[in-house]
């Protein structure tokens, strides 16, 4: 039911219409507390508004679904005025960056901006400007809390690859600035070598966001991006967002999409099994209608069991974050490859380590192996205990 609300509204007001809530009975405050756990509240609340279907709502879902959302205009107006400030700033001192995620998703594609939210601000800079970027953010107060720039930079490939930042105001918006798209503490070694980040440069659009002239990703990687982003082991489409993100890129790009450049760039970065699985996961809680000749190129040749129990899952409605874990181990060919990505799932470089748990160099490394290694194996365990079950949507 929450996915008809957010992705199929108006067919709800020409089934239902008046008689909705006596033909099919909502329990609304089990509904509006899932909007917020999946982080979709204030698209919730804008399309019940939008399409005249805010009289379902008994009186007090209603007026605190509506404060929510005021609140996250509120709070998405204040970021804008401090994120305009840095844009500026980086462009008077001549770096070039590039937004995605949060904001730029949310004044790019999405109705409007605050139905995003962004828990920071994401910038993509080439590696070689971060001590320039780094130097700026210093300068207006920022910090890093999760690495230096300098030791970030030494970073294996395939691992992490931004440094975040925040000022002590803890009301200010943070700023993550990235170098690379891929980012993770789970080994990327199978594809991250051949995605090419100066075609994502060469591709990129210009845009205004933040009120600010700056770039974006071309449609087609932003789209390979969005599937790859979903899937990370840390996300596995975990939350409806993740689905909206791509729903909304889809629906704001339509038939400007170039369908057959975007495979092409997907099979050539590698992630072309990201891309089929995340494709398929959006269109099925979505309704989005997909070129099935797309689909169809995208495909991986063999699909493994364990790739089908996580596909399973996800479309019984039982999104386990981790559980794309699986994609991860298929994308790695041979039996050493596969046996690495498992080794180094569990045994990161220490310095990821580090980074991931915005520790510093004072906790014991052993420590946080341990850690490691008790956080996968719980993992596991929600994994084996999995059935099909049925959840809010």
């Amino acid at each position: 039911m929450l996915c008809r609300f957010l992705f199929t509204p108006e067919k709800v007001l020409e089934r239902d219409g008046r008689e909705a809530a006596s033909k099919d009975p909502i329990d609304w405050n089990y509904l509006v507390e899932t909007a917020h756990r999946e982080g979709v509240a204030a698209l919730l609340y804008y399309n019940l508004r939008r399409y005249g279907l805010g009289h379902l709502l008994p009186d007090n879902v209603k007026s605190g679904l509506t404060d929510s959302y005021h609140r996250r205009v509120k709070t998405t107006l204040e970021s804008i005025a401090v994120i305009r400030k840095v844009f500026r700033g980086l462009q008077e001192a001549g770096i070039d960056f590039l937004v995605f995620k949060g904001i730029a998703l949310g004044e790019c594609v999405y109705p409007q901006t605050a139905l995003r939210g962004a828990g920071d601000c994401d910038l993509l800079v080439k590696k070689r400007e971060l001590l320039a970027v780094d130097k700026y953010l210093n300068g207006l107060g920022y910090r890093s809390v999760d690495s230096s720039a300098r030791l970030a930079l030494d970073n294996p490939e395939g691992y992490l690859a931004s440094v975040e930042y925040r000022r002590d105001d803890p009301s200010s918006v943070g700023i993550h600035v990235h170098w690379h798209l891929v980012n993770t503490s789970v080994p990327a070694t199978a594809y991250v070598a051949f995605i090419d980040m100066d075609a994502l440069w060469e591709k990129s659009r210009r845009a205004r966001v933040a009120d600010a002239d700056t770039r974006i990703l071309s449609p087609e990687h932003l789209i390979i991006y969005l599937c790859e982003h979903a899937l990370r082991v840390g996300h596995s489409f975990d939350r409806l967002i993740l689905v909206c993100d791509l729903f909304f890129a889809l629906r704001f790009y339509g038939k400007n999409i170039d369908w057959g450049f975007l495979v092409e760039e997907a099979r050539r970065f590698r992630l072309y099994r990201f891309v089929y699985f995340g494709l398929l996961i959006a269109s099925r809680f979505s309704s989005f209608s997909l070129p099935p000749e797309v689909m169809e190129n995208l495909k991986p040749a063999r699909i493994t069991l364990p790739e089908r129990w996580f596909l399973n899952t996800q479309l019984a409605n039982e999104r386990l974050r981790g559980s794309s874990f699986f994609v991860h181990l298929a994308m790695n060919k041979c039996l050493l490859d596969k046996a690495k990505f498992i080794i180094y799932t569990f045994f990161p470089p220490r310095s990821i380590l580090f980074q991931r748990r915005y520790a510093t160099e004072g906790i014991a490394g052993a420590r946080l192996y341990l850690d490691r290694v008790g956080e996968i194996g719980r993992q596991f365990i929600v994994f084996l205990r999995a059935g099909r079950g049925k959840g809010a949507l």
